[in-house]
């Protein structure tokens, strides 16, 4: 175990400029890009939809709106892809470290196009919905902060979570994408770096956790490229 601690460790150390930057432009791009699309996009839709404000007694017939249904869909969309151009970003990182290579932050940013272009074209659709779990559930927090920042989804944010039900729901949603994310764990490499398919991605997935565990985590890029 420590032996592959220490690879692990080596790879991030390797690579440890490059992917804190990465990260930082990223999530400033991304972050800055949702709240404004989101600020205006819901101000838009309350004036399309005769509000002036949202709130739960609104809720339902402001979110069964036509413009409404579109904007949530824009959203979608765009969240889904600037997800998946994370994801993109940290395999080529790593999948550069167990090559000993270190990429620069530009080449970070164009493998993770690439690389999300690329599963558009093989039609992994399913990859980008494993995505949008992976984030909400490792970034919980951090989407916390970006909503509760557009306003006026931060009202009924605000109201929710004074609501010991639904608290309970939220909850229950989070332990079922956790259920859903850990046979997927190797996925994103399956797809993006060894070209196959989502379903082989997953099968592959779930055979390498009933296996080599974490050495398979260390090497498994390494192979499917090799």
């Amino acid at each position: 175990m420590k032996k592959q601690i220490k690879e692990i460790y080596q790879m991030i150390r390797g690579n440890l400029r490059s992917l804190l930057l990465f990260e930082f432009f990223f999530r400033f791009i991304a972050g800055t890009l949702l709240v404004q699309v989101g600020t205006r996009g819901l101000k838009f839709c309350l004036d399309r939809a005769g509000y002036s404000y949202l709130t739960l007694a609104n809720a339902w017939k402001f979110f069964l709106h036509p413009w409404t249904m579109l904007f949530v869909l824009v959203m979608t969309v765009l969240a889904l892809f600037l997800n998946m151009i994370e994801i993109g970003g940290l395999v080529t990182a790593f999948s550069g470290a167990a090559y000993f290579c270190h990429p620069t932050l530009w080449e970070i940013f164009s493998g993770a196009f690439e690389k999300v272009r690329d599963e558009l074209r093989h039609k992994n659709y399913r990859l980008f919905g494993m995505g949008m779990i992976s984030t909400f559930t490792v970034n919980l927090f951090y989407l916390y902060r970006i909503f509760s920042r557009i306003k006026p989804v931060n009202f009924v944010i605000k109201e929710l979570l004074d609501q010991p039900l639904a608290v309970s729901v939220l909850l229950l949603v989070f332990l079922l994408f956790l259920t859903l994310l850990f046979p997927a764990f190797f996925v994103f490499h399956g797809c993006m770096i060894g070209q196959k398919s989502y379903w082989d991605s997953r099968f592959e997935s779930m055979e390498l956790l009933r296996g080599a565990g974490h050495r398979s985590l260390v090497w498994w890029p390494c192979l499917r490229r090799g």
